[in-house]
């Protein structure tokens, strides 16, 4: 198989996991997304769009509102991994082999985090740069990094104290900061998870990360599901490295902003 149809291959896979993911959020009818060559520049592209362009029908309690129109472009970005590009450059990490992928991959120069517990020698890469070191390193090269942890409960109690304020001590010592936070009722916790990039010269590379997973050991599993090998202590009936499962959502570009 040549780049050229493997790249193909790639877009049409990602057209129909696309087409079911527009389908599962949207319902009702909506036109599949094709994969279409195109040759540009000397480079091999993919375009993946409806065919025909009818639109992304959206509604409210049953009326319409408006249609939507998405186009990508599938493109080689390593071997063995394709990026996928929309009309607005904004990125698209398709078949990330690791949860954290997304987050390395972006150049960013301000980053926000909040969450309820961050380990800071989690392993984002293979590679080991770890949370630490993301944060340490953009902070280093003059980003606004700032965070919001919960402060935790005592660690002898299981908790996350120890880790959280190691955390914030790292990115701190970098020009970061990373607050601690116990707002709380008795016995309660803050449990979002949340992670903003924005960019000070091209917002529409601004992106946002939400949803159930933190920036902490046990949850750096992928979709194979063998489980993070930087585990934490869980019931026996889970095993030594337990799968974590969880939903996450992107925002891109204007639409990240609503988050931070």
């Amino acid at each position: 198989m040549t780049t050229g149809d493997a790249l193909v291959a790639e877009a049409q896979r990602f057209a129909a996991d696309l087409t079911a993911t527009v389908k599962a959020v949207v319902g009702g009818h909506v036109e599949a997304f094709g994969a279409r060559a195109l040759h540009r520049q000397g480079l091999d592209h993919v375009s993946v769009r409806q065919e025909p362009r009818t639109g992304i029908p959206l509604t409210v309690d049953g009326a319409p509102l408006l249609n939507l129109t998405a186009e990508y472009y599938c493109v080689w970005d390593s071997p063995g991994q394709y990026l996928a590009v929309d009309e607005s450059a904004v990125k698209v990490y398709a078949g990330a082999k690791a949860a954290g992928e997304p987050l390395v991959r972006y150049e960013y120069l301000r980053a926000a985090t909040g969450g309820w517990r961050g380990d800071s020698d989690e392993r984002l890469t293979e590679a080991g740069l770890t949370v630490g070191d993301a944060l340490s390193c953009a902070a280093r090269r003059s980003a606004l990094v700032r965070g919001l942890l919960w402060r935790s409960h005592l660690t002898a109690l299981d908790y996350s104290a120890t880790v959280n304020r190691r955390l914030s001590a790292v990115v701190g010592a970098a020009g970061g900061q990373v607050l601690l936070d116990q707002r709380i009722r008795s016995r309660g916790s803050h449990h979002q998870k949340l992670v903003v990039i924005r960019h000070r010269r091209n917002p529409r590379d601004d992106v946002a990360f939400g949803g159930g997973i933190d920036l902490a050991h046990s949850r750096g599993d992928d979709h194979q599901h063998a489980g993070d090998p930087q585990t934490t202590a869980f019931s026996a009936p889970y095993g030594p490295c337990p799968a974590w499962h969880d939903v996450q959502v992107e925002l891109r570009g204007a639409t990240s902003q609503w988050s931070g």
